[in-house]
């Protein structure tokens, strides 16, 4: 059984990645390729790398074919010690254990999420692959990150192992509507809305899954010409409704976002009595 770590948490639902999926999944599993490979995931922020990795690397056929699976948060390992750390943790190995020993002669896939240029982890990624053993029986890395990897010949070691490059680009219009109404909703929320409105509300997302998320829940506690009113209201405060999806997003739980959700209903400056927040 393949060593993993629990990564699922509430996700929007995979809509418009299918392709991508494919892709990732066929480099991965690719037995024709035995030497360790690199599967670059890249696109801009929230467009769902993160997500689909996290999908992909929990996947029935994923934890079947490799014995062994780490996942490297690029938020969690500001250091190559940390990434050691973090990855003994995973593996449930002693603190003085050599990884690279452990790993060897194991097939093996380890997901390096959100390493990007301009940061700290400019190089650790370097650093963490160029310590993982070659075992020559199709072992792999996921790396999720903003940008395309530059390869710079005779730089590192890992200029000369295979690589290949996926851009995830952000979701139609009509994709993000299917992530609407999907997932979100028990019933159509947008029931009596005009088609343009429907447009404009999905439109705001910019075909990020996240956002649309966002505006899944705040549907799913208010009629549509309301929410669509907070979102004027966010407009003309200068604000982008992206931005408070990202805020939602970074919350570290099901309580902080339903609570996001919530205040986010009532009207700017409005008076909110304590004993109708209590439980």
């Amino acid at each position: 059984m393949a060593t993993s770590r629990d990564t699922t948490s509430s996700e929007p639902p995979l809509v418009g990645f299918e392709i991508d999926k494919r892709k990732i999944l066929s480099a991965l599993l690719d037995t024709s390729e035995q030497k360790l490979s690199i599967v670059n995931l890249f696109g801009g922020r929230g467009v769902g790398k993160t997500f689909l990795a996290k999908n992909i690397y929990t996947s029935a056929e994923v934890q079947r074919h490799f014995d062994v699976q780490v996942w490297l948060p690029g938020a969690n390992c500001h250091s190559l010690e940390e990434a050691e750390k973090c990855t003994r943790e995973q593996l449930s190995i002693e603190d003085e254990a050599d990884i690279s020993n452990f790993l060897r002669g194991k097939r093996y896939c380890v997901v390096l999420d959100d390493f990007n240029y301009g940061s700290r982890l400019a190089s650790l990624w370097h650093s963490i692959i160029e310590r993982l053993p070659d075992n020559s029986n199709g072992s792999r890395v996921l790396v999720t990150r903003d940008y395309d990897i530059i390869i710079l010949p005779g730089r590192s070691v890992i200029d000369s192992l295979p690589l290949l490059q996926i851009k995830v680009y952000c979701r139609s219009n009509k994709q993000g509507l299917e992530i609407l109404l999907k997932e979100a909703f028990p019933k159509d929320p947008l029931e009596g809305c005009p088609a343009d409105t429907v447009d404009a509300l999905v439109m705001e997302c910019q075909g990020l899954p996240w956002p649309l998320r966002f505006l899944g829940g705040l549907l799913s506690e208010r009629p549509w010409n309301e929410v669509l009113g907070r979102i004027e209201a966010i407009k003309a405060a200068g604000k982008r409704f992206v931005d408070f999806a990202k805020s939602y997003r970074f919350l570290p739980s099901h309580e902080h976002r339903a609570a996001f959700l919530y205040f986010l209903t009532f009207p700017e400056d409005a008076e909110i009595h304590a004993k109708s927040l209590a439980r």
